[in-house]
């Protein structure tokens, strides 16, 4: 059943893709001007995630919430998107998903691929700006199977607010994500829910001082009140630079630690957003 609905995906994208050429062709382009035609309305692109050391103890390893070392690799949390642009403000595209460990060894891990409707100007009024996507996901990878994933499906939304006649801009990302798991499956999260609200001043026309905070709470398989929430990790916060080195490539270093814990727990990261279409 998954199989057949992404190949009816895939057949809408390929039809938006001839008929493309079919308007070229109908209104009389010549086909040396369609191919640069079709470019234009596909996209690739990178985003990732570096998830750095602790700063009391630069090494291999990430930190654990009370500042130890944990088992976990500094890694490049990352996913390549190619698409297609149905329109100036919607895109469906298909997210490729992985790690990245660059030390110890070097090493990947591939993750769910899923499908992804993204739309930029949802809601547009002045500065007030509402983006969200839609991402279904192919629970095609050895862990899903083993942990029983059927299907699992996110949306995500992205709101930003420009104060007027200032150069401060507040903002939140929120995320909800579900899934569903096979009847033999007897532990996992079949509801997530992410916040965090952000606030940012522009330095310059390329580069912002960035603040932000970040809650997560999930609902654990087969607990049959749907409102009893749990976590395994503590909120945490963030502080960085935003820095636009061109049109197509941003990079955002900052530092992000646990609430709950001592400066020791805190720890250097980056993300990098690159659009190569």
């Amino acid at each position: 059943m998954r199989m057949k609905f992404s190949l009816t995906i895939f057949a809408a994208l390929a039809t938006g893709l001839m008929s493309t050429v079919a308007a070229a062709a109908t209104t009389g382009t010549s086909t040396t001007q369609a191919p640069s035609r079709i470019l234009d309305k596909l996209t690739l692109s990178y985003a990732g995630y570096y998830l750095g050391p602790s700063l009391a103890h630069p090494c291999a390893f990430t930190p654990n919430v009370d500042g130890s070392l944990s088992e976990d690799k500094q890694v490049f949390d990352s996913v390549i998107y190619g698409g297609y642009k149905v329109n100036s403000d919607l895109t469906a595209s298909v997210g490729v998903p992985f790690n990245y460990y660059p030390v110890g060894g070097q090493d990947y891990l591939m993750k769910d691929p899923y499908l992804r409707f993204m739309h930029a100007n949802l809601l547009n009024r002045g500065t007030l700006n509402l983006a969200a996507d839609l991402r279904i996901y192919l629970p095609v990878t050895t862990a899903s199977d083993k942990a029983g994933i059927t299907s699992a499906v996110r949306s995500t939304q992205y709101l930003e607010y420009g104060i007027p006649d200032t150069r401060w801009t507040i903002g939140a990302a929120t995320f909800i994500r579900a899934r569903t798991f096979t009847a033999e499956a007897q532990s996992g999260k079949d509801l997530e829910l992410y916040l965090s609200p952000s606030v940012s001043y522009k330095i310059s026309p390329t580069v912002s001082a960035v603040a932000g905070y970040e809650m997560y709470s999930n609902h654990l398989l087969r607990d049959g009140n749907l409102f009893n929430l749990s976590t395994d990790t503590p909120a945490d916060y963030s502080f960085g630079v935003n820095w636009d080195l061109s049109k197509k490539l941003t990079l955002n270093p900052y530092i992000s630690g646990y609430t709950s814990t001592q400066l020791k727990a805190a720890q250097f990261n980056v993300f990098i957003s690159a659009k190569f279409l």
